[in-house]
């Protein structure tokens, strides 16, 4: 059998799920050996979180499918984004907009 991609979730499978944002790494080795899987076949994170947090812990993947698959962006930044989000960006926006205003000063919440 030829395997020519791998398709990874992040928290709970790279990442400890019980950390913060901000430790959320991979161990020595876990970077080291993917590091190393990812000059061999391609590497994919999969994940709920977005992409500025997924690209951080895993730089050498070469596709990130972040916000559950809405939006997919390549190593070569290329970015795809799910048609109903563009669809719908006004009303997201507003959204976002309201989440930030009403966690603004709450410890703990990240919008």
């Amino acid at each position: 059998m030829l395997v020519e991609a791998l398709f990874t979730d992040l928290d709970g499978t790279l990442i400890p799920p019980d950390v913060s944002r901000e430790a959320a790494r991979l161990t020595s080795r876990l970077h080291a050996a993917l590091s190393r899987l990812s000059e061999e076949l391609k590497l994919a994170v999969i994940t709920t979180k977005d992409y500025h947090f997924a690209s951080r812990p895993v730089p050498f993947a070469h596709a990130w499918a972040t916000v559950g698959g809405l939006e997919i962006t390549t190593r070569d930044n290329m970015s795809y984004v799910d048609e109903r989000v563009a669809e719908r960006q006004h009303a997201i926006r507003r959204v976002l907009s309201l989440a930030e205003e009403l966690a603004s000063g709450l410890d703990g919440i990240v919008v």
